[in-house]
């Protein structure tokens, strides 16, 4: 895990202090900052209620309970480009990107590698017989794992 996710997985004890330094790292443009503004006001509400009297310290611990689960799932979220600029890691901090590199993105629309089986398939069907395999469709078969099996395979990763 990233050290500044476990920096702040061990702030949630002091969610005052989770709260300013989740406000200091996190860029407001990051889709998840919302998200953690609305369990700061639920954290405020909950200590404007106990002050005021009108919760019960049971009822508060739950609810605080609930927002720390809740902050525990957005930080699990949180990836490095959520992060102000200057907090970001430096390039060669981030782990190896996709197998293949950008091929797999660059050619998913699938009609280059359509067309090229065909014309594959045709000239193979006129000189061996052609075997088919069958994906049965489970987890490790879905076109995303099957494909990361192949790529990495090819890479010399696997």
């Amino acid at each position: 895990m990233e050290e500044w996710k476990q920096t702040l997985k061990e702030l949630l004890d002091d969610l005052p202090a989770f709260f300013g330094e989740i406000h200091r790292l996190l860029s407001p443009s990051s889709p998840r900052f919302n998200d953690f503004v609305h369990q700061s006001s639920r954290f405020q509400a909950v200590q404007m209620d106990l002050i005021r009297g009108t919760i019960n310290r049971a009822d508060a611990d739950l609810t605080l309970n609930n927002i720390r689960f809740a902050l525990l799932q957005l930080l699990d979220m949180l990836e490095s480009s959520d992060l102000k600029a200057e907090f970001q890691p430096a390039a060669s901090e981030e782990p190896a990107g996709p197998p293949l590199g950008e091929y797999h993105s660059l050619t998913c629309d699938r009609v280059p590698q359509n067309d090229r089986f065909h014309e594959l398939f045709q000239q193979q069907k006129e000189t061996k017989k052609t075997h088919f395999f069958y994906v049965y469709g489970l987890d490790r078969h879905s076109h995303l794992g099957l494909f990361n099996r192949i790529a990495y395979d090819l890479e010399g990763r696997l």
